[in-house]
């Protein structure tokens, strides 16, 4: 900053407080809890309203999908004779909770599984 400083004429510091700069001390609090070693960093941002409005993201899962099966089997424990010993241990990798399906794994959070409608959706509030 020093360096900075010289190459310009005229140099003026003004003290912001926290409560009227959100974002700069939403970035200082990410340094200074940040763990030594993890250098990945993740800004976390409130929102006070959605960002789309509710019928855009409300859809009900009506047509079959590759999820369909495997929420029969969860729910009733039936299925095509011929593929009850694959669907066993398909099944045995999926959680159904609220009527919602999840992906169980040893090492990580359970993930949610989405329909067509949801992971467009999806993809076009991440991108």
């Amino acid at each position: 900053m020093r360096n900075l400083l010289t190459k310009f004429e005229e140099v003026s510091f003004q003290h912001v407080r926290r409560e009227n700069n959100t974002r700069a001390d939403a970035l200082s609090r990410l340094a200074t809890t940040k763990q030594k070693g993890v250098h990945r960093s993740v800004i976390h941002v409130t929102l006070n309203k959605p960002s789309v409005s509710t019928e855009e993201c409300m859809t009900i899962d009506t047509q079959p999908n590759w999820m369909t099966l495997i929420k029969q089997y969860l729910t009733n424990g039936i299925c095509d004779p011929h593929l009850e010993k694959m669907m066993k241990q398909q099944a045995a990798r999926f959680v159904l909770i609220d009527q919602d399906l999840y992906r169980r794994g040893y090492t990580r959070p359970l993930l949610k599984c989405l329909n067509l409608d949801q992971v467009t959706y999806v993809m076009k509030e991440l991108h």
